[in-house]
């Protein structure tokens, strides 16, 4: 049986094991991401799946999504914001008893399929929004969140979707054919507007 070696080039990067790099027991990667040095650790002691995360990143074209291109603040390809996601997400799944099994890599490629859009509404993330504003909410309501298609399933790539947090939210409790049912009548033909109550009267200085 061989040993692995302590350092592999692949894709363009090099990967260095398990225990090579100081006080790291995982797979780390090191080479230039975007026109920028990173350096950082794969979560991973498997070489088979170190290698899938430059496959995946090789697929991600930040400069093709405006999600990258919005939030990709960090120094590595994986941005601040969806680490935040995954470990909110570890959180939840350890509260509640669910399964978890998403990595970094997993997250490269969940952004890389959404291409900067919610996947159940098409509607654009953005951080910026004057609804919360209005409303007083701290939540802004385009900003990505995770989404278990079925909810029992818990965190894994298979059962995971980016999508807009006003739409988690409002899924939460019902799923996605309450959702569909009120997003139906409230585009349908019927008027449901007071007596006197002119179109847009609500929303107007949005």
């Amino acid at each position: 049986m061989s040993e692995t070696p302590e350092r592999i080039r692949y894709g363009g990067y090099t990967l260095y094991a398990p225990g090579t790099c100081k006080n790291n027991r995982y797979w780390t990667l090191r080479g230039v991401y975007s026109g920028r040095q990173i350096h950082m650790s794969l979560k991973c002691d498997s070489l088979d799946e170190a290698q899938g995360f430059v496959d995946r990143l090789l697929a991600l074209d930040v400069t093709d999504t405006p999600l990258a291109s919005e939030y990709a603040t960090t120094r590595g390809p994986v941005p601040a914001w969806a680490r935040k996601l995954i470990e909110a997400a570890k959180q939840r799944s350890k509260k509640h008893g669910l399964p978890f099994t998403l990595s970094e890599g997993d997250i490269v490629a969940l952004i890389h399929y959404a291409r900067g859009r919610c996947e159940v509404t098409g509607i654009p993330f953005s951080k910026y929004s004057k609804y919360n504003v209005r409303y007083g909410s701290r939540r802004r309501p385009f900003t990505p969140s995770l989404d278990r298609i079925v909810p029992e399933r818990g965190y894994t790539r298979d059962n995971c979707r980016l999508v807009i947090l006003a739409v988690n939210i409002a899924m939460s409790d019902w799923g996605l054919p309450v959702l569909m049912q009120i997003a139906r009548a409230l585009v349908g033909p019927k008027d449901s507007r007071r007596p006197g109550e002119q179109p847009g009267t609500n929303d107007q200085n949005y």
